[in-house]
């Protein structure tokens, strides 16, 4: 709305990590609960820890991208704010005949 291109990067980046949080998300609710009765009777938490971060870490990834772009949104709009108070300060321009 700005009229920037970097919300458009902004905007792809949280889209691909909304994605890969849904997708890889909703495999790894499906992985879960198929294998929760196991992890629970597991004898090394270290093996079930691992083989837990094999199934977590996509979702994750998808959740880290989509926190960036959220963040970057944020500074990019307090920025735009920042800008437009300065700008609200400047007399308007003359009018041409």
């Amino acid at each position: 709305m700005a009229g920037r291109l970097s919300g458009y990067v902004q905007a792809a980046l949280m889209a691909g990590g909304l994605v890969l949080t849904v997708l890889f998300g909703a495999r790894l609710g499906v992985w879960y609960f198929h294998n929760w009765s196991r992890l629970q009777t597991e004898t090394d938490p270290l093996a079930a820890l691992s083989e837990l971060w094999q199934q977590i870490r996509w979702p994750l990834l998808g959740f880290a991208l989509f926190a960036l772009a959220w963040i970057w949104a944020l500074v990019s709009s307090w920025q735009i704010l920042s800008e437009a108070k300065k700008s609200q300060n400047l007399p308007p321009p003359e009018a041409s005949s």
